[in-house]
C-alpha cells in the first residue's frame, strides 16, 4: 500500500500489546515482536506466529530487541544479553562463528563484565551496545568500528577520533554505523560511496570513526541521537 495501513496482530498473541518491532525490510515473516509484557514473538502479524522463549530466553523478560540482517540481540530486565541466529561472522558474541544458534547469552567475562548495557544496535552481520558509563562495544563482521574484520566476542569500539569517547546513541546502516557522543560531536564509519559517512566527501571505506561535520544548519547544534538506514 502507498498509504499507511493499521497491522492486525495475531490472534495468537491475545491481549498481549506490541511495543517495538525488529523488522526485516525484506522477509516481513522473521519479524520479532516485543510485548508490554517482556515476552517475544515472531512473525507477529502472519499465520506463522511463535513465542520466541527457548535456549536462554526462557524465563526472562526483554526490554529491549533489535536485529541484523539474519540475527537478533535483546535486552532482557535483569541485564542479561541475549542473542540468536546467523552467527557467520561472530555477530551472536557468543565465542564462536557457528552458522547458527538458538538464544545464547552474549559473552560477558571480557569488556563487558560488571557493565550495564543501557542501549543497543544491529544490523546487517554485525552487533553494538553502549554501556551506562558510555562504552561502545560491538562485535560480529565489517565496520565494527575498530579496523578489524571480526570479532566474535565483545571489543570497545576506540579506534580513531572514537578513543577517549563517551557515548549516547548508536545507530546502524546496512553498511555503515553513527554514534552520537556526550560531547556533542557525531562520529561515523563504514562505506562511504555516497557520502553517508558525511565526513564532507565522497571516499574509500572508513575502517575507524570519522567526524560527520556539522556546518550549515548543524552549525552549533549538539548530536543526540543516531539512526541511520541504508546508504
Amino acid at each position: 500500500t502507498t498509504t499507511p495501513a493499521l497491522l492486525a496482530q495475531s490472534s495468537s498473541m491475545g491481549t498481549r500489546k506490541i511495543v517495538a518491532l525488529a523488522s526485516d525490510e525484506v522477509y516481513s515473516f522473521d519479524d520479532v515482536a516485543l510485548c508490554s509484557d517482556g515476552s517475544l514473538f515472531r512473525d507477529p502479524f502472519g499465520s506463522g506466529v511463535e513465542e520466541v522463549a527457548t535456549g536462554d530466553l526462557v524465563g526472562k523478560v526483554v526490554s529491549r530487541i533489535a536485529r541484523g540482517s539474519s540475527h537478533f540481540l535483546a535486552r532482557c530486565s535483569d541485564g542479561a544479553l541475549v542473542s540468536w541466529g546467523g552467527n557467520e561472522t561472530g555477530q551472536l558474541g557468543i565465542g564462536s562463528f557457528s552458522g547458527s544458534a538458538p538464544p545464547t547469552l552474549v559473552d560477558r567475562s571480557g569488556v563487558l563484565a560488571g557493565k550495564s548495557v543501557v542501549s543497543l544496535s544491529a544490523a546487517s552481520s554485525r552487533s553494538h551496545v553502549i554501556c551506562s558509563d558510555g562504552t561502545l562495544v560491538g562485535w560480529g563482521g565489517t565496520h565494527l568500528g575498530n579496523a578489524i574484520s571480526s570479532s566474535n566476542v565483545p571489543m570497545v569500539i576506540n579506534g580513531g577520533i572514537a578513543e577517549g569517547k563517551s557515548f549516547l546513541s548508536i545507530g546502524s546502516g546496512s553498511s555503515h554505523v553513527a554514534a552520537a557522543c556526550s560531547d556533542g560531536n557525531f562520529i561515523s564509519w563504514g562505506l562511504n560511496t555516497n557520502g553517508q559517512l558525511g565526513s564532507g566527501a565522497t571516499s574509500a571505506p572508513q575502517m575507524t570513526p570519522v567526524e560527520v561535520l556539522r556546518t550549515g544548519f548543524l552549525a552549533g547544534t549538539a548530536a543526540l541521537q543516531a539512526s541511520p538506514a541504508g546508504s
